[in-house]
This record gives C-alpha cells, sequence and structure tokens, in this order.
C-alpha cells in the first residue's frame, strides 16, 4: 500500500516569506534611523553654516557703516539693495545674505530719518542703528536660513576716554632680543617680550626701581683716557636675594670733551639693598640705551666717577619695558614678567585694547616730491606720486612759523635709502597721508632734526598716516613699514591695516599704531602718549560704530525679535 506525503511545501513557503517580510521590516526601520540621523546631522550643518553667512552680513554693515562715516556719510545708508554673495574656499558661493539698517526711534523707519526718543534720556537714537543680516544656503533657503539682529551706536570719545599706548598692535605685538623701551604696550591678540640679555646673577624678587636721577657733571679724567660725546646716566639697585631693579629716569644730557663724568646725589635704597649699579650710554646716543660701566658694592655712598671707555660696554640695564602691557591674549616674558616688565601686565582682558581708529584717506598725486618742500600757507595740503630720499641725501621740508600751521602731503610710498635724512624745519605740524610703503634704509633719519643732526622733541610735529591694508602678517611676511637698522625717528605712525617689522632702531620717539608690531634689537624708544595718539595734534578718531548694544540670534526668520 502506498503513502502519500503530505504537503508541508506550502507551509515552509510562509514561514520564508514571513522572515524575509520580518527582516525587511528591520533593515527598512534601520536604514530610515540612519536616514533621519543623516537628514538631522546636515540640518544642523546647514543651520550653523546659514548662522556664519548671516555674521559674515552683519560685519560687512558694520564695515559700510564705519568707511562711510570717514566721509560723513554713514547717516544715510540703509543696508544693500540685493543680497550679497559670500565666496568660500574652493570658489563657489558659501551662502548670501540680505543686510538692511534701520533706525531705533521710530521705529523701522529706514536712514536719514532717525529721530532722538524724547521719552529717553540716556542716549540719542539718531547715534543707534538697527542691522538686520538674514543668511541662507543657496537651494535651501527654506532648510537653512538664520537671521541676526545687531543695534549699534556712533560714539566718538572725547579725549583721554580711550586709555592711549605708546604701541598698539591689534594682531600681535612682538619684542625680540636686545630690545628696550620705555611707554606702554598694549594688543588686542599677545604680546611676546624677549628682551635684552641680562648679567648670569640676577635672581629672587626685583626691587623697585631708583625714583631719582643722580645728577652728572664733567671733569678732568684720571688713569683713562677721556671721554668724548654726549652721555647720560641711570642707576639700578640690587637687592640682598641678588635680584636687579629697573634703572632710574636718566640724568640730563652732560657734554664730555676728552673727561670723565661725576655723578652725585646717588640714590640710596631700603634696608633691602646692598648694592648699586651704574650705567651709561655710548658716546653721542644719549637716548639710549645704557649699559654697565660700575657697580658700588654698598647702599651708602653718593658719588662715583665714571670713566669707561665706549668700546667696553657690554650689559644693558635690566627691564625690556618700563611701562605697563595689556593683551587681549596672551603676554609671554622670556626671563618672566615681574623682571622685564617695569609696570602692570594684564592678560586676558575683554575690553578692546586697541580700538578700531579711522585712518584718512590718502590722495597721491601724479609727479614727485620736489626738494625743498615749501609750505606757503597756514593750513595747506599737497599732492605727489611719492617722497624718495637717495643714498646719502636729504630732503627739507619748510613749514610756516604761523600759529597752529599745518602741512597735509599725500603720498603713494615714503622711501628712505641708507644714510639719508628727511628734514622738517619750522614749527609747523607736518601729515604724511600715505597710500603704500614706508620704508627706512640703513641710518636714516626720519622727523624734525636740528642743524646738528638731534631729533626734536615733541614728536607730534609728525603724523604719518598709512591707508595701507597689508594681508596676515604669518604666513606672508608681508609689510608695509620697515625700518632696516640704525634709524633715527621722531613722529607718530598710525597704521592701524599695516603690518611693522623694525630692526637695529637707534631711536624713535612718538608713537606707533599698526596691526602686527614687530621690534627687534632696538632701543632708544620712548613713546609719550602725549606726543602719540594722545596729542592735541593727532587727527584719527576712533571707528564710532565698534560699540555693540545688542545681539539676537532669530532661528526663526520673519518672527519678530523679542
Amino acid at each position: 500500500m502506498r503513502t502519500l506525503a503530505r504537503p508541508e511545501s506550502g507551509l515552509v513557503l510562509t514561514l520564508v516569506l514571513v522572515v524575509f517580510l520580518f527582516v525587511e521590516l528591520v533593515v527598512v526601520g534601520g536604514l530610515s534611523l540612519v536616514m533621519s540621523d543623516l537628514q538631522g546631522a546636515v540640518a544642523g550643518q546647514l543651520a550653523m553654516q546659514s548662522l556664519s553667512v548671516a555674521e559674515a552680513g552683519v560685519n560687512y554693515g558694520v564695515a559700510q557703516l564705519v568707511e562711510r562715516a570717514a566721509l560723513a556719510t554713514d547717516q544715510e545708508y540703509a543696508g544693500e539693495p540685493e543680497d550679497i554673495a559670500l565666496p568660500g574656499a574652493n570658489g563657489r558661493p558659501l551662502g548670501t545674505f540680505s543686510v538692511t539698517v534701520a533706525c531705533v526711534y521710530p521705529r523701522d523707519s529706514q536712514p536719514p530719518a532717525c529721530l532722538d526718543d524724547p521719552g529717553t534720556t540716556d542716549v540719542d537714537e539718531r547715534d543707534l542703528r538697527l542691522i538686520r543680516s538674514t543668511g541662507f544656503i543657496p537651494a535651501r533657503a527654506a532648510r537653512a536660513r538664520r537671521q541676526i539682529e545687531v543695534t549699534v551706536r556712533r560714539y566718538v570719545p572725547a579725549q583721554g576716554d580711550i586709555g592711549v599706548f605708546g604701541i598698539c598692535g591689534r594682531d600681535r605685538v612682538v619684542l625680540g632680543p636686545d630690545t628696550s623701551l620705555i611707554g606702554d604696550v598694549g594688543s588686542n591678540a599677545d604680546v611676546t617680550v624677549d628682551g635684552p640679555k641680562q648679567p648670569p646673577t640676577v635672581a629672587g624678587r626685583v626691587p623697585a626701581a631708583p625714583s631719582l636721577a643722580p645728577l652728572a657733571e664733567a671733569v678732568a679724567p684720571e688713569g683713562r683716557p677721556g671721554l668724548s660725546g654726549l652721555y647720560t646716566w641711570r642707576v639700578s639697585f640690587v637687592g640682598s636675594r641678588g635680584r636687579e631693579s629697573g634703572g632710574s629716569p636718566p640724568t640730563p644730557v652732560l657734554l664730555l670733551t676728552d673727561q670723565h663724568g661725576a655723578l652725585t646725589n646717588i640714590p640710596v635704597g631700603g634696608p633691602t639693598i646692598v648694592r648699586r649699579r651704574i650705567y651709561r650710554t655710548a658716546g653721542d646716543s644719549p637716548q639710549g640705551p645704557w649699559f654697565l660701566v660700575g657697580e658700588i658694592p654698598e647702599n651708602t655712598s653718593r658719588e662715583h666717577t665714571d670713566g669707561q671707555p665706549d668700546n667696553s660696554l657690554r650689559w644693558r640695564i635690566p627691564g625690556a619695558v618700563e611701562g605697563r602691557i595689556a593683551a587681549a591674549g596672551d603676554v609671554a616674558c622670556s626671563e618672566g614678567c615681574d623682571r622685564q616688565v617695569e609696570g602692570s601686565v594684564r592678560a586676558r582682558l575683554r575690553e578692546v585694547v586697541c580700538p578700531n581708529f579711522l585712518a584718512p584717506p590718502s590722495q597721491p598725486g601724479s609727479k614727485p616730491a620736489p626738494d625743498p618742500i615749501v609750505q606757503t600757507a597756514a593750513q595747506q595740503t599737497m599732492s605727489w606720486s611719492s617722497l624718495h630720499v637717495e643714498d646719502g641725501r636729504a630732503v627739507t621740508i619748510e613749514t610756516l612759523s604761523a600759529p597752529q600751521a599745518q602741512l597735509h602731503i599725500h603720498l603713494s610710498d615714503i622711501v628712505l635709502e641708507r644714510e639719508a635724512q628727511l628734514v622738517i624745519t619750522g614749527p609747523g605740524t607736518v601729515y604724511f597721508h600715505v597710500s603704500g610703503t614706508f620704508t627706512l634704509g640703513e641710518g636714516a633719519v626720519f622727523g624734525a632734526i636740528d642743524f646738528d643732526g638731534h631729533l626734536v622733541t615733541p614728536a607730534d610735529r609728525v603724523h604719518v598716516l598709512m591707508s595701507g591694508r597689508d594681508p596676515n602678517f604669518f604666513g606672508t611676511s608681508t609689510a608695509s613699514i620697515r625700518w632696516n637698522g640704525a634709524n633715527r625717528v621722531a613722529g607718530v605712525v598710525f597704521a592701524p591695516n599695516v603690518n611693522v617689522v623694525i630692526d637695529r632702531a637707534a631711536a624713535f620717539h612718538g608713537g606707533l599704531f599698526a596691526r602686527y608690531v614687530r621690534i627687534s634689537r632696538s632701543s632708544g624708544i620712548f613713546l609719550d602718549p602725549t606726543e602719540g595718539l594722545g596729542s592735541e595734534k593727532s587727527i584719527i578718531r576712533p571707528s564710532p560704530f565698534q560699540y555693540i548694544l545688542r545681539w539676537y540670534d532669530n532661528p526663526y526668520p520673519g518672527a519678530p525679535a523679542p
């Protein structure tokens, strides 16, 4: 008898189909989760990208107000009529933004219709602007769109409202080896001090520097040949732990003619001072640097005679910076800031150390500057293509003796070759408006000097106003201002967007405001704020739209801000 097989194939097929369906549901569910996460990540990336584009629009709007403020047309700026593309690294647009500028009062009115709100007394609403910037990504406007609203204030500080530094480098200040200066240093980034090498016997806590200078007079030489030239002296204290203070103020300049210098009234320190050191300049460099010429091994005597030959001078006086340092970034000192900086050192500040100043425009002419340049009117403007002084030559600028006389000279470049001189005579103030470079060759002298070639103070009789824009110094080493050795300069150098490289400067009086500043192997630098940007003769002013009163990130453009 034959037995028939049971119909199991249909059941197996059904089970296989069920398993396949279950696996498919699991795979589809997993893919949905992956796609959802991927879409969320993409959406987050696009949102951040659109936020960056919107921030760029805010910066663009502020920049337009700043530039127009220099031309007194900022009151009419109401934004851009068309969207602006923000280029990316590959040349393709990273995104686009729209910028509008409105009045705060009456609300949503457009410049120049801004008015003062009679209901408020703390601020004049005519000085306020509401900037709205909407950033979005191309082809994804509905998904990646962000709006930022910023309220900025026009405010020009009065004289003395802003702390002015002798040197301000917005990107960075580097004081290289064998550099010393008297003045305050500031930066919106980092400050690096790698100052003069000192005698190796220094360690412990730094005493306070003497506050008074000794007296100096010329005497007949004894035992050594006499000295000839112009000299000054300074004194430092050495404590019981071996640490040396900074130097005292310098003595008045003393002329020696085959003579020695006799010091009297040498400062005496407190009970922890065990000896004192005497420092002197080399001949005909009375503004510094100062070198060790003797040591008094006690703390009581008040007299010392100096006949140390100039060719034996080696150790410089301690203190790379005789002033204060303030930085929004870090302050680094190669031998310790408490030893190399006599004033206060403040780092990581949240304030704007070097404000954004406006550069006056430069409008150079087509012909080279003549020699001499003669001022004929109390308020006069000239335009030349360049001011180029060849090796060993001198160009004279003759200013008027009229009260408050000003001479504005517009140039493309200032170039003084080796040993060249720019001599400025008369009491008038000279303003150089330069669009290109300012270069000094070896031994070149720039500024007001007397008939013997010595710099004349105050230094604010000469102002160099640079309107150029250098790229970032790091990676390019581009610097539109270069002084290449043994230069003597008296003047205010204002170059807010220019990099500066100074090497082996012999003397510099005035002030320096720039983007990046590097000074190496230099001395004789005296930067008095009253002769720099704080001078009454300074014609620069801070950018009026760098004060932010309110910042609102609106993730839902179109919705009213709170």
